[in-house]
């Protein structure tokens, strides 16, 4: 399960990401974190607004 909790690199909602953490441990998912898990989230030319 993608779990958006990177507030630097991407338009996260850590609320948002926390439910779905709690989800994965709830349904032995794998959560996968854009904050430590992806070394690149955007390209180089892609800005945040």
């Amino acid at each position: 399960m993608l779990c958006c909790d990177d507030l630097v690199r991407e338009n996260s909602n850590m609320d948002a990401a926390n439910k779905m953490y709690k989800l994965c441990e709830e349904n032995n998912w794998m959560p996968v974190s854009m904050k430590n898990d992806w070394t690149t989230i955007y390209g180089d030319d892609v800005r945040k607004k």
